[in-house]
């Protein structure tokens, strides 16, 4: 909490200048007065209601007392053996009012997480790319992803990424997070080549320049879909560079913060989850 609490202090201490009027001596004098940044004024407030509720939600779990035990359990993480404390429900499954009480607090924490999500993925977006870290990217698509790949996205009719991952096999973040990242790149490859200077692009035929910027813009959509697709996913390595990069202290402070929160609403989740789990298997 103490992390969440400097979180906002910091977060409220971002402010702008901007002329007002304000009247002194029955006369109106033009101020520079301070108002919160307006990417501060527009995250700030739905993150703090996030952070007490969710607060709120952990207190309310001594409702539990009672009707749940836990118990250890080992847990399979990745070929690594985690010991986790699991729920134990009695013959008959959770009361219905309590029964009722968690789904209801389940949707609402899937709600906040989602929204947590959603303000972190805009702050990211908000944020610059090293020109550094541009430089250093290939100079063609085909040298990140496979031919097949770059044929999709530069010839097909209709590309579809969600078939695409279905008939590629991939079912996890891992993966989806590799193949995310090397269409990122690729995107990012194609919008240099977009934005070169006229002198260069004078060689590219109108028609080849509007073929690189439908692929760019397929590239771009394909993540976005991965992103959505595979939420808890890790950052993409475009996403790190940018926060590692950043100067901005309001956008590092919101993009924190969401994530914290974002973190804290997911493990949430997972624990209601294995607590309806738990009424189930009681009831069979």
């Amino acid at each position: 909490n103490r992390e969440m609490s400097l979180y906002r202090k910091l977060a409220q201490t971002i402010v702008v200048r901007v002329a007002e009027t304000k009247i002194v001596n029955g006369r109106p004098v033009e101020v520079m007065g301070e108002v919160p940044r307006e990417d501060i004024k527009t995250h700030l407030p739905a993150l703090q209601k996030h952070d007490e509720r969710l607060l709120q939600i952990v207190a309310g779990f001594k409702d539990l007392k009672g009707e749940v035990t836990y118990k250890k359990r080992e847990e399979d993480n990745g070929g690594q053996k985690w010991w986790i404390n699991a729920p134990v429900v009695d013959q008959g499954g959770l009361s219905r009012p309590l029964k009722s009480q968690m789904l209801n607090v389940y949707e609402e924490i899937t709600s906040m997480y989602k929204d947590c999500h959603r303000i972190n993925s805009q702050v990211l977006n908000d944020m610059e790319i090293p020109a550094k870290y541009i430089n250093r990217l290939p100079k063609h698509a085909r040298n990140v992803i496979s031919r097949e790949l770059v044929e999709a996205l530069t010839t097909w009719r209709v590309f579809d990424i969600e078939q695409y991952l279905k008939e590629r096999g991939v079912w996890n973040e891992k993966d989806a997070l590799g193949l995310a990242n090397r269409i990122e790149y690729t995107s990012l490859i194609w919008k240099m080549r977009i934005n070169q200077p006229v002198s260069i692009l004078g060689r590219i035929r109108k028609d080849h320049k509007a073929k690189i910027q439908c692929a760019q813009k397929r590239a771009e959509n394909a993540v976005r879909t991965i992103k959505e697709k595979f939420p808890k996913m890790a950052h993409t390595k475009v996403e790190e560079v940018k926060i590692e990069d950043n100067t901005d202290v309001g956008k590092s402070v919101l993009e924190a913060y969401s994530r914290a929160l974002e973190s804290r609403a997911s493990m949430l989740m997972e624990r209601v989850k294995s607590l309806l789990d738990a009424d189930l298997a009681a009831q069979t």
